[in-house]
């Protein structure tokens, strides 16, 4: 495998001191001590102890002697020379250059102080332990390796080596852990999986696809028909499935391999060394299964969705026809009632007084109108879903059958609902789903009215026998013979069925009790059905199998999204509880996530403390209420409110705008493919792109692929503007290799650490703020192509569907972290995911965010988790102060602190607390799948109440700080606007088709949108750079530049970035002779 993977900045910085050491390093690292001393005095002369002296201090510090001492920086020679008393060091240093003590006083340390060479026996092997076990639980980056190596050797006292001798043994230790990985994988596949898995990568004659290709690609439409074909791709995947060996593989090995088995072409894989070919279709079918029944729940959330909605829709849509119906009724009704509550009339008069004023036939003709059109408080649009009966029946039945569902204890009683309906349902099924606004639709008592049609008309058609039964349930009679009941009797004698009507003949029969015959009426028109006479028992009931379907399915919805039922296996549904810490490995968590979330195993302490504090918070702005001029109290309806006046613009003095303007004219016009790529220089962020499986695979100029892939996806114009078939670094095939290979989510938050920690070292940025406060907030873009990753929102798509892509900003104006969802997901459920999953140096303790993610738990897990949220409070009026104890005295505010905190919840539950705290903290569980757990039911969990509590104290003490502090008020705005400004910037970027994400699915939309966020980080580091040098610049000048002003610069500004590319006028001399440009061949796209 290819060796040469360091970068130019390892390869400068190996064995070599910095450029730049500051003086607390060097009086740290540097120092003497007494036996150091001793020993140094013992040599002769001032230059034998210097040169001893720095050769010690130099392979202390950088694992190495180096032959040339004049290399060693100023400050460090002569803070070593002040130690031993030297007064002429680079005298000293000249005369030991040239003598031969240097070679002897490198030996005599080795010796003295036990350091070794790489090359002695068990180095190489100690090195090489350390080595296996990173690659193999993930840190496979070689460069990481190397550097992890270089570390480990100088703590341990081996010499470096030289620079290729490390390389190629960091090399072969991952090339070696690779092949022991595929080995593992493949070692106990018979002859019959090897051969399935090989038919994957066959392409039938008549085929232009292999089964691979077909496989990999998930479903794009909402349908009952693509939710069952998204099942037929689970039991595709069933069929091909490989049990993984028993010992343990670290997932993330498998989730690398089964990438490129997702991205890579198919001659690609087909190239592989068999061993590798086979581990990566093993890794495939591994987790292929996962992502298709993750994609199937999808489909399914989505049709029952839009299922649930249109049947709403239709239903408010029957109102608004009928409303002219209702109120004509409602209006006879009224009349009726008015002459019946007329005290003027007797009882006797009141019948025949409202028969003649009113009308019999008008009155019955009303009560039934009115009875029909009326709709019950918690309507579930029964009546509109019963229409869509057959596109259920055409995915339920495969639903059933491929997915197997599981189910926490408050799940079970769905679960038993499902299996019923996957059962012969021959006997009573479960009824404890069933709530109040679907019994009435599911449950029937059996009740019936005969109605005897009089024997001198002719018989009624069937169509006026229905309209007749939906009025007035019951049987209809024509000369003592049935010619119609509901389904629900027990008195059938006789049923004639009409032609129409005969394919349902079945489902009659089921209905009726004691079916004796069946037989063809003359004229073989009518079929008629023959039953013995059987009493009714009205006390049973009946249960309507449609309607309890959709109930099932209403259940279903809201139990996927709790995550009450999940399956397995499976990424986005699975159980997130099962992840927790337990058991003894709890026990072994618990006292260091208690040290270092500065929590205690006795909650006393906390909730003593956190009561203290909202004690004292709500004295402090008792006391200084009445001179808040923000604050006042308003009588509203005979209630006491608050009323919190609205921060004003702050003005922008002349020496703003003279500086905003001032900058802006110095900051240099440049390209924006210029721009990425001078970051890209500055700060050697390309190292964080690692080919997919070969880490260290590198080409010539690689760079400018890499910076074209990224602007192709963050521009949105794709990469067609950016191919020159004249430049190898911008072929087609090489950006499409660099898109696949190297662009994914791992590589893209590897690659916005370096640019976050780019940011962080500018003084302009630590004057904006150190990163201790970052906001949260939505970018919405509209999915126009059709696709399950993409949700509706009439507010922000109107007809269409849509992505919200939320992330993370800190004060120092860097993304942090972002993740995408479909739609409009409320925000608390991801907000905690996106601050803890966040890997770059900044840690943010103070998360701010726009109303949306507000909730009683997030605030009680971001004060648990040693963080602050603090939400920007648009309505403070109608927001709830809560309160510990209820005799404390808050002055004027104790209108507000009406509602009781019930701390006696927190103690019984601590324990699951530090335990949801811990799991959440090490990364055992994902925060946005835990948040989703704290409901059961409908229900908030105990667990739910005792945090809910925690952060009502939380919120309460930030909603009386947001009162009582102007300034904090004005910092949350501040940083949220900074958001909206990243935003503003980003629709300037994300220019092409509209500014519409055309990417079907979900990894291809985060792998674009986080192309997006780097993109704009670049564009923030570029101009911050350059901000600050002409901030320098011009306080050279004599130019007035105040602190004040300069923390209100934006670095969003683009308005000297030239993002549209530049057009050619240049024609090919062929066809300025006349000639036609040459036409494409079928192998150029």
């Amino acid at each position: 495998m290819p060796v040469s993977f360091l970068s130019p900045v390892q390869c400068d910085n190996y064995a070599k001191y910095p450029t730049d050491l500051p003086s607390d390093i060097v009086d740290s690292l540097f120092f003497l001590d007494d036996q150091d001393m001793e020993w140094i005095a013992s040599k002769r002369g001032d230059y034998s102890r210097l040169g001893y002296a720095l050769q010690l201090t130099t392979v202390r510090f950088i694992g190495a002697f180096i032959s040339d001492l004049d290399q060693i920086p100023r400050v460090v020679i002569e803070r070593v020379a002040i130690q031993i008393k030297v007064n002429d060091p680079e005298s000293c240093i000249s005369i030991y250059m040239k003598s031969e003590q240097r070679w002897r006083h490198a030996v005599e340390i080795r010796a003295r102080y036990g350091y070794l060479e790489f090359a002695e026996k068990g180095c190489r092997y100690r090195l090489g332990r350390i080595l296996c076990a990173l690659c193999w639980t993930g840190t496979d980056r070689p460069g990481v390796l190397f550097d992890h190596a270089v570390g480990w050797l100088s703590t341990n006292k081996i010499l470096l080596p030289g620079i290729t001798v490390l390389e190629r043994f960091v090399a072969e230790i991952r090339s070696r852990m690779e092949s022991r990985l595929w080995r593992m994988l493949i070692k106990n596949l018979s002859a019959s999986q090897q051969e399935k898995l090989n038919d994957l990568l066959v392409v039938e004659d008549d085929e232009h696809l292999s089964l691979l290709d077909k496989l990999r690609k998930g479903p794009v439409s909402i349908s009952s028909t693509a939710l069952v074909h998204a099942l037929k791709r689970v039991e595709s995947a069933r069929n091909i499935s490989v049990e993984l060996p028993l010992y343990r593989i670290p997932a993330c090995k498998i989730a690398t391999l089964a990438r490129f088995a997702n991205t890579a072409k198919i001659t690609a894989i087909n190239r592989l060394p068999f061993e590798r070919k086979m581990a990566t279709l093993v890794a495939f079918a591994n987790h292929f299964e996962s992502d298709s029944q993750d994609d199937s729940l999808d489909v399914l959330s989505q049709v029952l969705r839009d299922l649930f909605s249109k049947a709403k829709q239709e239903n408010k849509n029957t109102r608004l026809r009928t409303l002219k119906d209702l109120d004509k009724a409602a209006a006879t009704l009224v009349d009726a009632c008015k002459l019946l509550l007329n005290t003027e009339l007797s009882d006797n008069e009141i019948r025949d007084t409202i028969y003649t004023t009113v009308g019999h036939e008008t009155l019955v003709s009303a009560v039934e109108n009115a009875t029909a059109l009326i709709r019950p408080p918690s309507n579930v649009f029964y009546h509109e879903l019963e229409q869509k009966e057959k596109t259920v029946q055409k995915f339920l039945p495969a639903l059933l059958r491929v997915i197997n569902f599981d189910s926490n204890q408050a799940g079970k009683p769905l679960l038993a609902s499902l299996e019923w309906l996957k059962g012969k349902q021959t006997d009573e099924p479960p009824m404890e789903i069933i709530g109040t606004s679907w019994k009435r639709n599911i449950v029937i008592k059996n009740e019936c009215s005969v109605i005897n049609w009089p024997q001198d008309e002719p018989r009624p058609t069937y169509r006026a026998i229905k309209k007749l039964v939906k009025t007035q349930d019951g049987i209809i009679l024509h000369n003592d013979k049935l010619l119609y009941a509901d389904l629900i009797n027990k008195k059938i004698t006789a049923i004639v069925v009409p032609e129409k009507k005969q394919p349902h003949v079945e489902k009659l029969k089921k209905s009726i009790l004691n079916m004796e015959e069946v037989q063809k009426n003359a004229n073989d028109k009518e079929l008629v059905l023959i039953a013995s006479i059987t009493g009714r028992d009205s006390k049973k009931t009946t249960i309507d199998r449609t309607a309890y379907t959709f109930c099932v399915l209403d259940k279903l919805q809201s139990a996927l999204k709790r995550r009450d039922v999940f399956i397995s296996p499976s990424w986005r549904y699975a159980d997130p509880r099962a992840n927790l810490y337990s058991g003894s490995e709890w026990e072994a968590v618990r006292p260091m996530i208690c040290r270092s979330l500065n929590l205690t195993i006795d909650p006393t302490p906390i909730v003593t403390s956190l009561s203290d504090e909202l004690h004292q918070v709500y004295r402090l702005v008792a006391a200084n209420i009445d001179n808040n001029p923000a604050v006042r109290f308003e009588t509203v309806k005979g209630n006491e409110e608050l009323i919190l006046t609205q921060l004003d613009a702050l003005d922008e003095p002349p020496s703003l705008k003279a500086l905003r303007a001032a900058v802006k004219a110095k900051l240099p016009r440049v390209d924006l493919p210029e721009m990425v790529l001078e970051i890209a220089t500055r700060t050697g962020f390309a190292d964080g792109f690692t080919h997919i499986n070969e880490g260290s695979a590198r080409v010539e100029d690689l760079l400018i692929s890499l910076c074209a892939e990224l602007l192709a996806d963050a521009c949105n114009t794709g990469r067609e503007p950016f191919v020159r078939e004249d430049i190898p670094a911008l072929k087609r095939d090489r950006l499409v290799w660099v898109d696949q290979n190297y662009i994914r989510n791992e590589t893209i938050m590897a690659v916005n650490a370096i640019l976050v920690s780019a940011q962080n070292q500018i003084p302009l940025a630590k004057k904006w703020g150190g990163g201790d406060i970052a906001s949260a907030d939505g970018m919405r873009f509209v999915v126009p192509v059709r696709t399950v990753h993409a949700a509706p929102n009439p507010k922000y798509f109107k007809s269409g569907r849509g992505v919200t892509w939320y992330n993370l900003i800190s004060n120092q104006r860097t993304g942090l972290n972002a993740v995408t969802v479909p739609g409009t997901l409320r925000d608390s459920l991801i907000l905690l995911g996106v601050v803890l999953e966040q890997q770059t140096e900044l840690q943010p303790t103070r998360i701010m965010t726009d109303a949306g993610a507000y909730s009683d738990i997030v605030f009680g897990l971001f004060r648990l988790l040693g963080l602050r949220f603090s939400p920007r409070l648009a309505d403070m009026g109608g927001a709830r102060f809560w309160r510990i104890d209820p005799l404390a005295d808050y002055g004027k505010l104790n209108v507000l602190a009406k509602s009781r905190i019930n701390i006696n919840l927190v103690p019984p539950e601590w324990d699951d607390i530090l335990r949801l705290l811990a799991s959440l903290k090490l990364g055992r569980v994902p925060a946005e799948g835990i948040m989703r757990t704290f409901q059961v039911a409908d229900k908030p969990t105990r667990l739910a109440k005792a945090i809910a509590e925690i952060g009502r104290i939380d919120k309460t003490i930030h909603m009386l700080n947001y009162l009582h502090d102007e300034s904090f008020r004005r910092q949350t705005l501040v940083q949220l606007n900074l958001g909206e400004g990243r935003h503003s910037l980003g629709r300037a970027v994300f220019h092409g088709k509209r500014g519409e994400l055309h990417q079907r699915y979900r990894a291809g939309q985060e792998d674009q949108l986080g192309a997006l966020g780097l993109v704009l980080n670049i564009i923030t580091l570029w101009n911050t750079i350059y901000m600050d040098a002409a901030i320098n610049q011009l306080r050279q000048e004599g130019f007035l530049v105040l602190d004040e002003d300069v923390a209100r610069l934006s670095a969003y500004g683009y308005g000297h970035i030239n993002m549209l590319g530049r057009y050619s006028f240049a024609m090919p001399d062929e066809v300025k002779r006349g000639e036609l440009r040459p036409l494409r061949t079928a192998e150029k796209p």
